[in-house]
């Protein structure tokens, strides 16, 4: 089968095609016939760091969509041609690639009228943004909600989220990103190149902050968030955590946690994992409901993925890119 690998960590420019042996499943395991794969962070940041359960060459990739082709033993709920969708164990060999082994228990069937480039959009960021506010926020309808980045992968299914709970949104995009982020609900947008953010989120809360931040981005103004949360406010990271030794601490009483769906395969117990799969459900029923949408924004042919993998690393692509990988089934 063809597939895109990696040599070795750190040697992201170096991915090519090349032909691999088909995986074959194991107990529990599900043979996925790839169709569309999403684009993610998570799949140029490991391939720059390796894993140590990896062996090389190792085909990158998290996200996919297809058609179950075979599964392996003590498997149920799964049959050869099934559609289906999920986020791939990411200490295994990934979804850049024809075939794929996902664990039976962490994969959910696809919404019934989805293209399999939409479906391929949603696992790692949608489900993300559902963990988000549906596991760990505990908001109430009406508190104000910052979503730093609204118009990226998980930003972008977040504001549709938020809007589900009847929050206010807040978010900060680009200038050139107001309009596609408005659309997707957000009530507040700020411009992160040409406005100060501590200000202009004070002014919108009469001083008080949000109630919770969802972080997509870190890096050196993550501190600065503590500022921007009212007491007993939520900050959840996908990238840093803010030093809490900065925080004034009977002032705030914050919450503060990271999301890293991954963390389930490695760290997680047999019950996070199985969530995963649950999180899928739920959130077809939301889009076969049309309470929310994929966000997908662009298809990229199956040799572009490694230009597709630079484009995100700039930090400045709307919505969710999608590669697909081989041709639609009948």
């Amino acid at each position: 089968m063809k597939a895109y690998v990696v040599d070795q960590a750190g040697h992201r420019e170096g991915m090519h095609i090349t032909e691999m042996e088909r995986p074959e499943p194991k107990s529990g395991d599900v043979l996925v016939r790839i169709q569309a794969v999403g684009l993610n962070p998570v799949d140029y940041k490991s391939a720059d760091w390796g894993h140590v359960a990896w062996s090389y060459p190792h085909i990158l990739g998290v996200d996919g969509a297809g058609v179950v082709e075979k599964v392996g033993s003590d498997v149920k709920g799964f049959k050869a041609g099934d559609r289906v969708y999920g986020l791939f164990d990411l200490t295994r060999h990934g979804t850049f690639a024809e075939y794929a082994i996902g664990k039976a228990h962490t994969l959910a069937m696809m919404p019934g009228k989805l293209s399999f480039e939409e479906a391929a959009a949603i696992p790692c960021a949608g489900w993300t943004a559902y963990q988000a506010f549906h596991r760990r926020f505990h908001l109430k309808p009406g508190q104000k909600v910052l979503i730093h980045a609204g118009s990226g992968g998980v930003g972008s299914y977040a504001i549709q989220l938020a809007r589900r709970q009847s929050l206010q949104v807040l978010t900060t995009c680009s200038h050139e990103n107001v309009p596609y982020v408005r659309d997707l609900g957000a009530d507040f947008v700020i411009d992160y190149r040409t406005e100060d953010i501590f200000e202009r989120v004070m002014n919108y809360t009469d001083g008080k902050g949000v109630h919770a931040i969802l972080d997509t981005i870190g890096g050196p103004l993550v501190d600065d968030n503590f500022k921007l949360l009212t007491f007993g406010g939520t900050y959840l990271g996908l990238v840093d955590v803010p030093d809490t030794s900065t925080a004034p601490m009977f002032e705030k009483a914050l919450n503060v946690g990271m999301l890293f769906l991954g963390g389930a395969f490695t760290m997680g117990s047999l019950e996070d994992q199985n969530d995963l799969a649950v999180m899928g459900a739920e959130m077809n029923r939301l889009i076969e409901d049309k309470k929310i949408s994929s966000t997908l924004t662009e298809v990229l042919p199956f040799e572009k993925i490694p230009e597709g993998l630079d484009r995100l690393a700039t930090h400045r692509v709307r919505g969710k890119l999608v590669a697909r990988v081989s041709e639609h089934l009948p």
